[in-house]
C-alpha cells in the first residue's frame, strides 16, 4: 500500500510514465512465486485498491513464467488478475 502511495504521488501523473489507454502500466515482476504461496489474489486486490484510492485504474501486467504459453482451454488463474501477462 506504501508503495503504491508513493507510485500514486510520484509517478502515475507524470506525462512521460507508460500508460495504455490512460492507465497507468505497472509490472508485476515473478507472479508465480506470489501463486505459488497463495498470496497472488490479495497482493492484486491490494495494489488496485491502493491506486484506486489515489484516483488511479492501474494496467497490470504480470510476469508469469511459463514453459510453454497455456492452451485456449485451459484455466491459467493468472490471467483473472492481470490486464496481461507476460513470460519475460
Amino acid at each position: 500500500s506504501d508503495d503504491m502511495d508513493y507510485l500514486c504521488e510520484n509517478y502515475f501523473g507524470h506525462p512521460n510514465y507508460y500508460k495504455i489507454n490512460g492507465r497507468p502500466v505497472v509490472f508485476v515482476y515473478v507472479t508465480r512465486k506470489l501463486e505459488n504461496e497463495g498470496n497472488l489474489e490479495p497482493t492484486i486486490l491490494t495494489m488496485r485498491t491502493s491506486a484506486s484510492k489515489c484516483g488511479y485504474d492501474i494496467f497490470l501486467v504480470g510476469d508469469h513464467v511459463f514453459e510453454e504459453a497455456p492452451s485456449e482451454s485451459e484455466i491459467f488463474i493468472p490471467f483473472w488478475y492481470f490486464d496481461a501477462v507476460t513470460n519475460y
